[in-house]
């Protein structure tokens, strides 16, 4: 069996490789860390520390919060990568297992935080974290946001909506870098790439706008630009792709004008394919009535003692 752009057991791309012969690399890893579930376990044993007090560890992606996160968030956050990573009927179980031999040989790391990087002063966010970053791949964070003037002017839906969606959305952003480190098809930098022309279709199409971003560009980091565009591109295509979009990021012009996976499919044909044919098999939807039955307590008004 052959498949086009995997990255090979020393963790670099490659252009083809025998599958068959890949897979036998991974028998020196142990199933369970190639492909486990959450066990339900926070771990509390200062690996990550000063930077994080406590972690949880699914399908080879570490979750690490800061202390001032609470428990129940980063449960909350773990368990919607853990259904993200399942494995359902669609699974293509060669391409899936080659991404999370790749999460675990880089070391995938997802941060998470409370309310902002401005939270963060005395140590400095970078200080806090200089070695987990060297030592990890980290892409961005996840905030575990706090009631303010502007939360208490939504509704608790409209709250409970911005809270999944800034899960969703850093998640998606750190396991796609997970696909582009993994696939030629995805390659972030190739412009040919089946990912960079389904985005060049949509920004040609005027569905997706990316001036906001072109500054990085302009100050002469192509490298980063070309990252950070078609990460928000494919977390856009698979957000839409599983219908979560309207739920929980509406109005979204100017960057983004396609609604739904209907949409999709019928204005942006290429980035359909990709979400069919790359994302299905490897990604699960974490489904809308899961996410709808989540609580999250820092944004929920308390009742006032008597």
């Amino acid at each position: 069996v052959l498949v086009a752009g995997v990255v090979s057991s020393t963790g670099q791309r490659v252009d083809v490789v025998d599958i068959e012969s890949h897979l036998l690399g991974l028998a020196t890893l142990s199933d369970d860390r190639v492909d486990s579930a959450w066990d339900g376990t926070i771990i509390k044993d200062g690996t990550y520390s000063p930077a994080f007090d406590k972690h949880t560890i699914v399908h080879s992606i570490v979750v690490a919060a800061f202390p001032d996160v609470t428990d129940g968030f980063l449960t909350n956050v773990t368990n919607i990568l853990d259904r993200m990573l399942q494995k359902d009927a669609k699974t293509d179980d060669t391409r899936r297992d080659l991404l999370l031999d790749n999460f675990l040989r880089n070391k995938f790391l997802q941060r998470v935080g409370s309310v902002g990087p401005e939270n963060y002063t005395n140590p400095s966010l970078d200080d806090l974290l200089n070695s987990v970053n060297e030592e990890n791949e980290a892409v961005d964070f996840i905030w575990e946001l706090e009631l303010n003037e502007e939360l208490n002017e939504k509704t608790q839906v409209q709250r409970n909506a911005q809270q999944i969606n800034e899960i969703v959305e850093h998640l998606l952003h750190t396991v796609t870098n997970g696909f582009n480190k993994t696939f030629n098809s995805w390659d972030y930098q190739n412009q040919s790439s089946a990912l960079n022309l389904a985005m060049a279709e949509a920004i040609d199409g005027n569905y997706y706008d990316v001036q906001s971003y072109e500054e990085i560009r302009d100050n002469g980091d192509l490298e980063v630009y070309k990252n950070i565009i078609a990460t928000e591109f494919i977390y856009w295509v698979i957000l839409t792709g599983w219908d979560l979009k309207t739920p929980y990021k509406p109005n979204t012009a100017p960057e983004w004008y396609v609604e739904n996976s209907e949409e999709l499919q019928t204005k942006l044909p290429l980035a359909y394919k990709l979400f069919i044919d790359e994302v299905n098999g490897v990604l699960v939807n974490p489904t809308k009535e899961y996410l709808d039955g989540l609580t999250f307590l820092s944004i929920e008004p308390q009742a006032e003692a008597i």
